[in-house]
């Protein structure tokens, strides 16, 4: 074979690799874009519901305080 068919095909070659290889960044990215996006939503989910859950304990515990200011009296 001759040089300059060598030089060309080893070209080929070498920008085959790298769009190969851009390609599989690109869809790599992606795909850990969605997975995080799927994270944060649920992220976002069990901290709603963690809140939720801290205000009804509050809500409880000041109940709980009202029953015993009323039968107990307040001793503070």
């Amino acid at each position: 074979m001759r040089k300059e068919t060598v030089s060309t095909l080893l070209t080929y070659i070498s920008f085959l690799v790298l769009v190969i290889g851009f390609a599989f960044m690109l869809r790599e990215n992606t795909r850990l874009t969605v997975v995080n996006h799927r994270l944060e939503a649920e992220l976002g989910n069990v901290s709603n519901e963690l809140v939720e859950s801290q205000n009804e304990a509050w809500g409880y515990k000041w109940q709980l305080h009202q029953i015993n200011n009323d039968y107990f009296g307040d001793d503070k």
